[in-house]
């Protein structure tokens, strides 16, 4: 889907299988070895120095490899080598291996870039070492400093990317892997909606707990017959959205129709205010003067598609009792009224220490590891990691500054985004993807997230892709 290709979309449902199959073991695996960290380091440390030979012998396979773990992969922690997760050790192991080639054969003699995106890379890379010092110095965790650190070596996967997305053959896995994803992900949050629904497994049990603590998931009583299923890989879903609609919109296979099914099904288990928002505000995008009334047709197919599986989820778990429309009410009635849902008041209780923060060091920022200490609606004092404000938390951690020069590297690959539209209409999704986010990153932080950074690599690599 990333490849842009005007050609007909090339399908492998046995490839697309075995991936799907990949997606389940390694979840079986991880909740296999929960109780068993020996032999979990030791199939770590097994992968590692396979995917170094592996390397060594046919770089591009590892390219792919390395593709497959950030979508099959979840939240990336199922398995850990020496404090490291599996999916930061790989992407290390892979860059500096790239890079070393890149650098001692000065490929980058031939690497093009526009300098003005490579310019404020540059700066903002500056501004977050600055903050990796001032973290630092202001006596912050090591270990949180690094978990905000280390998401953005990911953004320099798109040197190699800009190479490994050129053959035909990484388009079509590509494309492939992401339907593999998709249709994976939608069959695990089902599975675990009813697994959930229907009592198979409670809350603090051995399965729920591994859940929580290693694929990072949200599993949330909404009312007896409705399970919130929430995992941090679907966050992919409003990238991928767009990708999908416009490809159908251009193409009318239906491949692409049935990718949006599935992204259905994902958010009618998710329920996100943000994520329905995100969506609202980037379709407005797709809509041009050729496409206005097949665009619109498609906006209330998807919307028809969101209700039927979400009320028919509800049916299905109530046993007809309940339509679970009332859910819906409740959750956007938090947009007008925030105090009506906890999870609104909880993110409105962050802002009074949010504020605090931001007046202490409004210019360079707190550095990277910085924390939020409130008092909860139950007097407590509450330290935690979660900003749910995404532009407040960069202002934090990195300062003012900070905030500009990624803003700035953002617009400006919108910017070359939006110029590609009018001799490539594929680009149009991508642009409205990038726009999304960009809403979405108000409420989540959405453009930090690893497999956020991750896309605005492979979409600077589209664009440099065609200049090499």
């Amino acid at each position: 889907m990333l490849s842009f290709s005007t050609s007909k979309a090339n399908i492998s449902w046995l490839q697309i299988l075995s991936l799907s199959l990949g997606f389940f073991l390694l979840r079986g695996l991880s909740f296999a070895f929960i109780n068993h960290s020996l032999l979990a380091n030791t199939l770590s440390f097994l992968l590692l120095l396979g995917f170094i030979l592996i390397y060594l012998k046919n770089k591009n396979l590892a390219w792919l490899i390395l593709l497959s773990e950030y979508l099959l992969g979840g939240a990336g922690h199922f398995f850990e080598f020496s404090g490291l997760s599996l999916r930061t050790s790989l992407t290390l192991i892979f860059l500096i291996l790239y890079l070393s080639e890149f650098l001692f054969y000065k490929k980058y003699k031939n690497f093009k870039i526009d300098k003005k995106i490579l310019f404020s890379l540059i700066t903002f890379y500056c501004f977050l070492f600055l903050a990796t010092f001032l973290g630092i110095k202001a006596g912050h965790e090591l270990k949180y400093i690094y978990q905000d650190l280390i998401p953005f070596a990911f953004l320099i996967l798109f040197i190699p990317a800009s190479e490994f997305l050129k053959p035909e053959k990484n388009k079509t896995f590509l494309k492939n892997l992401i339907i593999a994803f998709l249709l994976s992900s939608a069959v695990w949050a089902l599975l675990n909606f009813f697994l959930f629904v229907s009592e198979t497994t409670i809350i603090h049990q051995a399965y729920y707990n591994w859940l929580r603590d290693f694929a990072l998931a949200k599993i949330t009583l909404v009312t007896p017959f409705y399970w919130r299923v929430v995992f941090p890989e679907q966050i992919l879903i409003i990238p991928f959205f767009f990708l999908a609609a416009n490809f159908y919109l251009i193409k009318k296979e239906k491949i692409y129709f049935l990718i949006l099914v599935f992204l259905n099904l994902i958010l009618a288990l998710n329920v996100s205010r943000a994520y329905f928002l995100s969506l609202i505000f980037g379709f407005l995008f797709l809509f041009s003067r050729d496409k206005f009334k097949p665009c619109l047709k498609l906006a209330f197919y998807n919307l028809l598609i969101f209700i039927c599986l979400f009320v028919g989820l509800n049916l299905a778990s109530s046993q007809g009792q309940d339509s679970g429309l009332a859910i819906l009410g409740l959750r956007l009635n938090g947009l007008q009224e925030p105090s009506s849902d906890q999870s609104a008041t909880n993110r409105l209780e962050l802002l009074k220490p949010i504020k605090k923060l931001i007046k202490e060091n409004p210019v360079l920022g707190s550095g990277l590891g910085q924390n939020l200490e409130l008092i909860n609606a139950q007097g407590n004092l509450q330290n935690t990691r979660y900003f749910d404000w995404g532009y407040f938390e960069i202002w934090i951690k990195w300062g003012i500054f900070g905030v500009l020069s990624f803003l700035t590297f953002f617009f400006l690959l919108t910017k070359k985004v939006w110029q590609k539209i009018k001799k490539e209409p594929a680009y149009l999704g991508l642009f409205s993807s990038l726009l999304a986010l960009l809403l979405l990153n108000l409420t989540v932080s959405a453009l930090f997230h690893v497999l956020i950074i991750v896309y605005l690599a492979l979409s600077l690599a589209l664009l440099l892709r065609d200049n090499q």
